[in-house]
């Protein structure tokens, strides 16, 4: 094994020799400091040793402590651009440096820019949706976000709709339960809906989704294939 490091041992806490042992996450980290008899004892010895390169070893550096952008003048006032760290202490001259010669090298790299803007795009829905159970590379459509509601008519009052999917005319009169849709604004549709069934109720919710999918571009995002099912379920527990 490489070189050691008198540090404070992660497992049991004595100041002793330690060696860097390589993991996912640890504490913020990509290892934990373990010591030579801790090692021994834990049967540690397979565990491979974190060595990182250049480029890991500044990320881990900086990777709680925010890089600001800031204009840097000379005795001109002619601008320049330099970074500040979280403490708003400038970073050295290596450091920048570094930087330039390391985003030279990715700005270079061929379909950086579709990696970026998927990735962004990723993340952005991550933020928005829950991920589909069923299949964690899409995600689950808002169906709470309809605001479906299953409701009675009340007898003490008289009046009447046209049901949005078959255009039957129903009335209170008839009593029983109909069916409302109250999509929020995220689906950028209309004002509210009623329909005389749930099987009426699905189709307009079915056509409302499809559409915000489609205006969207959602159509990668969405397993719609599940949609009319998942929809079903949905409007049973309104």
């Amino acid at each position: 094994m490489g070189n050691t490091e008198v540090e404070v041992c992660d497992i049991c806490l004595s100041m002793q020799d330690t060696k860097r042992l390589q993991v996912k996450r640890y504490r913020g980290q990509r290892y934990r400091n373990v010591c030579l008899p801790c090692i021994s004892e834990k049967g540690l010895e397979n565990i491979p040793e974190y060595n990182p390169t250049k480029l890991q070893e500044f990320v881990d550096e900086m990777e709680w402590d925010a890089i600001v952008p800031t204009i840097l003048y000379d005795d001109n006032g002619k601008e320049y651009l330099g970074f500040a760290n979280g403490q708003t202490n400038l970073l050295a001259k290596d450091k920048m440096r570094f930087i330039a010669e390391e985003l030279l090298k990715t700005v270079e790299l061929n379909g950086l820019a579709e990696f970026i803007e998927n990735h962004n795009e990723k993340t952005y829905m991550i933020a928005l949706y829950s991920r589909d159970p069923e299949n964690t590379d899409k995600f689950l459509v808002p169906l709470d976000r309809l605001n479906i509601k299953r409701k009675q008519f009340k007898k003490n009052k008289v009046w009447g709709f046209t049901c949005g999917n078959c255009s039957t005319k129903i009335s209170s009169k008839d009593g029983g339960e109909y069916f409302s849709i109250s999509p929020s604004q995220i689906f950028n549709y209309g004002p509210t809906e009623r329909a005389c069934s749930e099987g009426c109720m699905k189709v307009i919710a079915k056509d409302i989704v499809m559409e915000w999918i489609s205006d969207n571009d959602y159509h990668d995002d969405f397993d719609t294939d599940k949609l009319g099912r998942r929809i079903t379920e949905h409007i049973k527990q309104a």
